[in-house]
């Protein structure tokens, strides 16, 4: 598991993952542009195997990034 900081307007760029990810909101609001999805504190985004995401952060957030592998 990762830990990741990110300031208000930050992208990550399209990408994708050979394993399943999971991002774990601590705090702020995060944006995943290619399902719209939104979420917060507490909340969560996975992306499966081989799944193109694009995440912004909507607010200055601190989240948790898990990668696995099924």
């Amino acid at each position: 598991m990762v830990t990741v900081t990110m300031r208000a307007g930050r992208f990550w760029k399209l990408h994708k993952h050979n394993c399943v990810e999971t991002i774990l909101v601590f705090k702020g609001h995060l944006k995943e542009h290619l399902s719209g999805d939104m979420v917060g504190a507490a909340e969560i985004l996975q992306f499966d195997k081989f799944e193109s995401h694009l995440v912004e952060s909507l607010s200055d957030s601190i989240f948790y990034v898990e990668f696995k592998r099924p």
